[in-house]
């Protein structure tokens, strides 16, 4: 099974004490949420990797994730076999409910707080260097930065980095900000960088972002 280029890691909801987070605040401010914004919003929404979609938010607020997986792909003569001729699996992710929670068998893991910060519900620390927006993912690292933006177009624009694929990132059914908010969460726990934590191994990013901190 090929995981896509762009994931640093398969979301793991069981993960504790994470290197490189910090103890949030008990009391969090409730978001701001106009009637035309909300905080979350669930719907069809569909990330694409090229014409291949990749991720899906569904408007229970289920989750896929695709994966290139297969027994057989295409194989041209006098070319080096590429993954990309496999076809794309679908396995079910996490659930993500209205107030930014993401969930895995039924149990919570992980929290988008209102600050746009991410935040490991069973010890309350917060995951340092990843912030969300409804049209941004910054990603910040003692080597650098690294940012996603969202466009009108619906195209994931990195900035800062090094280049990670040669296809473009592209966002369909995120007309709301909120839903813009959802998946923008939904890639951020892809591609924030991580070390191993005391409990399941949580891989590091890949060689094309910003290494995680020691």
């Amino acid at each position: 099974m090929n995981k896509p280029r762009w994931v640093g890691y398969v979301f793991a909801m069981t993960l504790t004490a994470c290197a490189g987070t910090q103890r949030a605040p008990n009391a969090t401010t409730a978001p701001v949420v106009k009637m035309q914004d909300k905080f979350i919003e669930l719907g069809e929404i569909t990330m694409f990797e090229g014409d291949d979609a990749r991720m899906k938010i569904h408007a229970d607020g289920t989750t896929e994730i695709g994966y290139r997986s297969g027994s057989s792909g295409k194989i041209e003569p006098g070319k080096t076999f590429s993954s990309d001729s496999l076809p794309v699996v679908f396995k079910p992710g996490p659930s993500i409910t209205a107030d930014g929670t993401f969930t895995h068998d039924g149990k919570p893991g992980v929290k988008l707080d209102a600050n746009g910060t991410l935040v490991v519900i069973a010890t309350n620390e917060r995951m340092n260097g990843v912030t969300v927006t409804a049209d941004k993912i910054l990603i910040v690292a003692p080597q650098g930065s690294v940012s996603f933006e969202y466009k009108p177009d619906g195209t994931l624009q990195q900035i800062g980095g090094n280049k990670m694929n040669d296809k473009h990132l592209r966002i369909e059914g995120a007309d709301t900000p909120g839903k813009r908010r959802a998946m923008l969460a939904f890639l951020s726990l892809m591609l924030a960088p991580h070390t191993k934590s005391t409990g399941p191994t949580v891989e590091s990013a890949p060689a094309s972002m910003p290494a995680p901190a020691p």
